[in-house]
């Protein structure tokens, strides 16, 4: 096991466990990637709680995630960041979403949902 911190990152940051959950699922015919890490440096820049764990939602197009994010939220623990991607695939299940500005919006329930980008 490293030593990160002498990078910045967090004492008991562990690259080989910074995944937390990662699939892909589909929604409206399209298709999503949804990846929540742990990043290991804070990323509240200058905020008074440090966020160390991220979900993204990218595109995916013929099975390849397309990289740029559609949506991003951040978390100062594991267990935070396991609910909030948790949330994220509730969302998808049950709810009608739109994406504007990089942010996931509910706008309805049920199926036929609406994708923006």
């Amino acid at each position: 096991m490293e030593d990160w911190s002498e990078f910045g990152f967090r004492k008991d940051y562990k690259q080989e466990e910074r995944v937390v959950k990662q699939e892909k699922i589909e929604y409206c015919g399209k298709g999503f990637y949804v990846s929540t890490i742990d990043l290991g440096l804070d990323h509240s820049f200058g905020g008074t709680t440090p966020l160390y764990f991220e979900t993204m939602i990218f595109a995916t197009e013929n099975g390849q995630v397309n990289y740029p994010d559609l949506y991003c939220d951040r978390y100062e623990t594991r267990d935070e960041a396991a609910i909030g991607h948790a949330a994220v695939i509730t969302t998808f299940k049950n709810k009608a979403f739109m994406f504007k500005n990089g942010q996931l919006t509910v706008v309805g329930d049920g199926e036929g949902g609406v994708y923006a980008d």
